[in-house]
């Protein structure tokens, strides 16, 4: 019985390794109920320069990346269970229109408030971040680095 038992396990272990495979190859649909509002990525040419091998892999990955069979479940099952169990996205996150998440508070930053423009810096914060700008622009400048979009030579 036990034997069974664990071949029924190492049977169902395989399917749920294959079944994305599976899933991609059976459809190409969009999942109307994941919604990313971005394009995905289209199947990338093959080109018989080898030295464009690896840009075509990257490309592969990517497509698989956005196209591979059950990804729409797996996400939304992700995000359920990293919302219910975890609390990892309670708070933080603020539900928008249309299937859109943003992040409401990260490491004492308000993104909503700071995109609306309601939130300001305090001068110490200014003095934070001029200060770490100024040991990132002197530890490039050591290095014989230019740091910033400054086209001033003055620096």
């Amino acid at each position: 019985m036990k034997r069974w038992l664990d071949l029924a396990l190492v049977a169902l272990f395989g399917l749920g390794l294959a079944l994305p495979t599976i899933a991609s190859l059976w459809s190409h649909a969009k999942s109307p109920w994941l919604p990313e509002g971005r394009s995905l990525a289209r199947v990338p040419e093959w080109k018989d320069d080898p030295s464009l091998w690896q840009e075509y892999r990257q490309q592969l990955e990517t497509y698989y990346g956005d196209h591979f069979g059950c990804r729409a479940p797996w996400i939304a099952f992700d995000l359920l269970v990293k919302r219910s169990l975890f609390s990892e996205m309670g708070a933080n996150v603020l539900a928008g229109r249309g299937g859109w998440f943003y992040l409401q508070r990260d490491a004492g930053i308000d993104a909503v408030s700071d995109c609306l423009g309601v939130t300001h810096f305090t001068l110490g914060r200014l003095k934070e971040l001029q200060g770490r700008l100024e040991e990132r622009r002197d530890w490039l400048a050591a290095r014989g680095i230019k740091y910033g979009g400054n086209s001033d030579s003055s620096g």
